[in-house]
């Protein structure tokens, strides 16, 4: 490596000219690779595509419909509100001036839905009492005061908001009552038929695409004076049963009730222009809305599609958030203030202009290195990959700053090529540290999410390319931009006696302190019994966010924005065998056990549409049994005739088989086979166990349709997707980990030649990743898919200041030193150098934590913290223990004999402390 820098060419120019020159000739295909960036964050594409659960997702999907779906409410929505169907026909193009909106594939109002059932005979409260949960609320929890109470109503609701204040334990907020409409003059509602008998049906329009004409006519919310709503209020929460039985008391209350009715949601599909082009059709859907009436405060918005553009807008504004002040950089652009804090720091350790240029302009052109590759092989940004640059900026960073030290005391030794001779020095000790850093990273790709092994790949891949930037590019921008004059005088000794006294410290109490750190240790470990994971989208956003207080109103007081579907199976033979009358009550019976359970808001199938029919009892006339099948017969043709075009989002014959062990079954579909759908809302932002749901919903549909020969069933959807994923996490979190960890622990039992001292160098790599995730799993903060991959990373990074100090402690021990002298030795030599690393890593990306998206902050503050408790461990534990067993039984592998040791102390004085030329590992400079 020194000789490619004392190279010159027949025109007397260096290599280091050209290195330069090919930097600059790359910049202009950088930018362009860079500009092809795009942000992209999909949670259903996460698994890989052989998993059970993303297979059998996959095949309802393409059975069914996407999750490409979105519902849009505002507070002041009612069933009968004419913004609603106004606001549909804007979106379709109904409305003469208007075209339709190109992202949006179908809308589907309640209204819509309604009428479908009463062109099949279901009466007008029973429909409403069918979408509630789905497309209709039972909103907050109405008050209606009697008129001693309407007479002083400011004090009536002070005492009312203050007992439900003491149920609830939790703030109450005073909402005003649901608005009344009237049905608008122009709409002719339909006449719905009384019908007396089966034969007098005419299915033949059954579930007919709406008209979007009709308007409930004869629904209304029962009179109240306004509205309470606390944090998860739920009509059938114990805590509103105790809330309602508490209010009652009250002399100025004459009613209190929940009622479905208001608000209502809009349903709207987005197509393949939708989903490349989301924040457009959001913004277009947004302002569809506001011309339809919508107040823009009122408006609510919910669904995979909303989460995720709010998920990459968030990310975005991480580095730059016009939400703030300019002068507030810790939150108005997080990513800038974390460079701006590694270019001051760079300076202040380097005490030269020049040299804080020359690593900002290495650090900066690998990062655009890195991301150009990302959009050349077809990747996108993720919410994991986001936090990438400042990684790499920070890495490469430091590693310069290792050189650019040997280079200041090469030159003040006067040697004759200092920057030569500074990579020739720092060559090895760079090497050691990029490549257990990349060996960390590299880990990931076992990960099984497909965001954190593209991590994995990419931030390797980094690793590499920062080593050449430190050992080469870096170098040759020194020798372009030369010193000149400036002052290149090492630091004072000052120094190296701070780290000599507190090695004399640690060693006196190496008992004590290693004692202690053990105690955290353990301490930590037990913690991690605790350790949970989260993968909703929704969660990363904190609770100040608009996007968060549309989820809290619409599941509060609509429905649930999760869905959790299940599909039930008959085969061929089990077809005919049964009539499709007696399917469609076996679906139905499914159905309403799965909507009693306490974390679905509502259910939606098929059968929803009909009546319930009842087969003929043996004893009856055989007039009744042929009217039984001919209805029967109907209802299939239409069904799985003309209008199955129509019905297809609910029931169909399945195109594609499908045939999978999952979740300790052994899933059996062919293709022909009859599948019916039942659509589940479940809540997002609730305490919810979606392991306890999924199961408890398997069993639901597993004890309803019985044992039946030729049915069965599978539960899927965005549910058992997250918990899938909660899955993964930790699986991916435990492999890479574990192939990191092992990785390394061979290059340390190779480094110290035992086994023993080998697993025993690994604590203090291993403390701080068991604290910092052990304290986390204690406070109760959850994991997620951008925290996980911090721990393989800080192994990489923290076993760079360990080898280094080994290092010099065996250098110590050949040269006879005792243990005592030796380690005191090592940190005098180590410890500038780590803690200057430790500083410019962790002060340069904690500075993450100011991002508004948590997936960001959590990121910084975690690395920041396992860096920081890292150099603890590397400077405090790890001398402690070289003091003891662990440099007795290094020692030993080195052939020396421990009892010519005398663990007197050496003044700090008489301890050499001379370039390490001859160490087959170089560790840190002093700095």
């Amino acid at each position: 490596m020194e000789k490619f820098f004392e190279y010159r060419d027949r025109w007397g120019n260096g290599l280091a000219l050209w290195v330069v020159l090919v930097m600059v000739f790359a910049i202009p295909f950088i930018a362009i690779g860079v500009g092809q960036l795009k942000l992209e964050n999909e949670v259903t594409n996460w698994l890989p595509e052989d998993d059970p659960d993303a297979k059998v997702l996959n095949w309802f999907h393409n059975q069914f419909e996407h999750e490409s779906r979105m519902i849009v409410s505002w507070d002041s929505s009612a069933l009968l509100d004419p913004r609603t169907k106004n606001f549909a026909d804007r979106l379709l193009g109904n409305i003469p001036g208007t075209s339709r909106i190109e992202g949006v594939e179908n809308v589907t109002t309640p209204q819509d839905v309604i009428q479908r059932m009463l062109e099949n005979t279901i009466d007008e409260q029973t429909a409403v009492d069918r979408l509630s949960g789905v497309l209709i609320g039972a909103g907050f929890l109405k008050v209606q005061l009697t008129e001693a109470g309407l007479k002083d109503i400011i004090s009536s609701q002070q005492q009312v908001l203050q007992v439900a204040q003491q149920v609830t334990a939790k703030e109450v907020a005073l909402l005003p009552r649901v608005p009344e409409y009237e049905v608008p003059q122009t709409a002719e509602p339909q006449e719905v038929p009384v019908l007396d008998n089966a034969d007098d049906v005419d299915t033949e329009g059954d579930i007919e695409e709406s008209t979007g004409q009709y308007y409930v006519e004869n629904f209304e919310i029962p009179p109240h004076d306004f509205q309470l709503r606390w944090k998860e209020i739920s009509p059938y929460s114990p805590v509103s049963v105790d809330v309602i039985k508490a209010i009652k008391e009250l002399p100025s209350v004459k009613a209190v009730f929940f009622a479905s009715g208001a608000p209502v949601a809009v349903s709207i599909s987005i197509n393949q222009y939708g989903d490349e082009n989301l924040g457009e059709t959001i913004e277009s859907i947004q302002a569809t809305a506001l011309a339809s009436g919508v107040e823009a405060d009122e408006l609510r918005m919910g669904g995979a599609p909303v989460g995720r553009n709010r998920l990459n807008k968030e990310a975005a504004r991480a580095t730059w958030n016009p939400d703030y002040p300019i002068w507030n950089l810790y939150k108005r652009t997080p990513v800038l203030l974390s460079t701006v804090v590694s270019i001051l720091i760079s300076f202040f350790l380097l005490r030269s202009f020049r040299l804080a240029m020359l690593v900002i302009v290495a650090s900066t052109f690998t990062v655009a290195v890195v991301l150009a590759m990302i959009p050349a092989v077809g990747k996108s940004l993720n919410m994991v990959l986001i936090v990438l640059p400042n990684l790499l900026l920070v890495l490469t960073t430091s590693g310069a700053i290792h050189v650019a030290n040997y280079w200041k005391h090469s030159a003040y030794n006067k040697e004759k090529n200092p920057i030569a001779h500074a990579v020739g020095m720092a060559a090895q000790p760079c090497m050691l540290a990029s490549i257990t850093t990349a060996i960390g990273m590299a880990s990931l790709i076992t990960a099984v999410l497909s965001p954190v092994r593209e991590f994995g790949i990419f931030s390797a891949i980094g690793s590499i390319i920062s080593l050449l930037m430190v050992l080469i590019g870096f170098p040759s921008l020194m020798s372009v931009w030369p010193a000149g004059n400036q002052n290149t005088a090492p630091e004072t000794e000052s120094e190296a006696r701070f780290w000599g006294h507190s090695a004399r410290i640690l060693l006196r109490y190496r008992n004590l302190v290693t004692s202690l750190c053990l105690i955290l240790f353990i301490f930590s470990v037990v913690g991690l019994q605790y350790f949970r994971t989260e993968t909703k989208v929704i969660r990363y956003f904190p609770s100040h966010t608009r996007i968060v207080a549309d989820y809290d109103f619409l599941e509060e007081g609509l429905a649930g924005l999760v869905s959790i579907d299940t599909v039930i199976r008959f085969n061929k033979e089990r077809c005919q065998e049964s009539n499709i009358l007696e399917r469609m009550e076996l679906v139905r019976k499914a159905e309403q056990k799965i909507s009693e359970h306490r974390w679905i808001s509502g259910t939606l199938s098929l059968a929803d549409f009909r009546p319930a029919v009842d087969p003929p009892a043996a004893t009856a006339s055989f007039r009744d049994k042929v009217l039984y099948g001919r209805r029967a017969q109907r209802t299939e043709n239409v069904i799985f005739g003309d209008e199955s075009k129509n019905t297809q989002d609910f029931t169909r014959h399945a195109s594609a088989p499908l045939q999978i062990p999952h979740r300790d079954r052994q899933i059996t579909f062919k293709e022909g086979d009859e599948v019916w759908r039942i659509r589940c809302q479940s809540i997002v932002m609730g305490d919810v166990d979606y392991e306890v749901l999924t199961n408890e919903m398997n069993a639901i549909t597993a004890s309803a349709i019985g044992t039946s020969p030729g049915t069965d069933y599978v539960v899927t959807g965005m549910v058992p997707l997250f918990l899938r994923t909660q899955e993964a996490v930790l699986q991916s979190l435990i492999q890479s980990f574990g192939l990191a960890f092992a990785i390394i622990a061979v290059v340390m039992i190779a480094l110290l030649k035992n086994p023993v001292s080998g697993f025993l160098a690994m604590l203090p790599n291993v403390f701080p990743i068991a604290v910092v995730f052990g304290i986390v799993s204690w406070v109760g903060i959850p994991v997620d898919i951008g925290t996980m991959i911090t721990a393989s990373v800080a192994l990489g990074i923290a076993i760079d200041g360990t080898l280094h100090l080994l290092a010099w402690f065996q250098d110590g021990i050949r040269k006879g030193l005792s243990r005592n002298e030796a380690v005191e030795k090592a940190l005098q030599h180590c410890g500038p150098a780590m803690w200057q690393t430790s500083a410019s890593i962790s002060l340069g990306i904690v500075m993450l934590a100011g991002a508004d998206l948590l997936l960001i902050s959590r990121f910084g503050i975690l690395m920041a913290s396992l860096v920081m408790v890292a150099l603890f461990a590397d400077v405090v534990l790890l001398p402690a223990m070289l003091g003891g067993w662990l440099g007795t039984l290094i020692a030993k592998s080195l052939g020396v004999d421990v009892h010519q040791f005398s663990d007197q102390k050496t003044p700090a004085q008489s301890i050499p402390i001379e370039p390490a030329q001859s160490l087959t590992i170089y560790p840190g400079s002093t700095g």
